[in-house]
């Protein structure tokens, strides 16, 4: 259905202009496929379909696979490796703060297979690795998704705070600027009227 939907208007949806005077005038036309698009760039249109698939086949294909084997782990490893760098190379959405988090999380999801896929294949037996090491190393390997997000989301606050605060003193700077004018204009008033007076006294 989504398909169908964004492939009738896909002429429309791929134009930036005209996209940017739908905003403008509030969606008349496209308002049933704005929570569709509105989220991404114009070329990047479809995009709410790649990430359907990616969730289907994530929480659908996996589900079908032996769950006792490493395939289903080996399988989402590939998906989410192939994501990481689809966010990278394309950056669809519109805020790069979204695209930031997208590959933030993807880079997440990413490392919960890998432990997913270690605990499968058992690699303390193979590997002569004590429990307590790859106890050590599951929760390395797990805290470190959250770990990325939060710090990568820190990062993505800096530059809109360094924006903030940009503005901030431009403001107050235009403030001084504005409060100091008067002043000036003030003493050259003082200032003609007594050049004047004394003109006139003189004659």
């Amino acid at each position: 259905m989504y398909f169908v939907l964004l492939y009738s208007n896909r002429d429309v949806l791929s134009d930036q202009a005209v996209m940017i005077r739908e905003a403008d005038n509030g969606y008349p036309n496209l308002g049933h496929l704005k929570f569709l698009v509105d989220s991404y760039k114009a070329q990047y249109y479809y995009f709410e379909l790649v990430e359907v698939v990616r969730r289907l086949i994530l929480a659908s294909v996996i589900g079908l696979i032996d769950p006792s084997s490493a395939v289903s782990a080996v399988i989402g490893l590939i998906i989410c490796v192939g994501f990481n760098w689809v966010y990278v190379a394309l950056k669809p959405y519109k805020d790069p703060g979204d695209s930031g988090f997208a590959i933030m999380l993807s880079i997440s999801l990413t490392l919960l297979f890998l432990a997913a896929l270690i605990i499968k294949v058992e690699h303390t037996s193979e590997l002569g690795f004590g429990e307590e090491t790859m106890g050590v190393s599951l929760c390395v390997i797990l805290v470190s998704g959250p770990l990325i997000l939060l710090v990568g989301q820190l990062l993505l606050m800096i530059p809109a705070s360094m924006r903030v605060i940009k503005k901030y003193f431009k403001a107050r700077k235009r403030s001084q600027l504005a409060a100091a004018i008067p002043v000036k204009e003030h003493e050259i008033t003082v200032f003609e009227t007594t050049l004047t007076n004394q003109v006139v006294s003189a004659k």
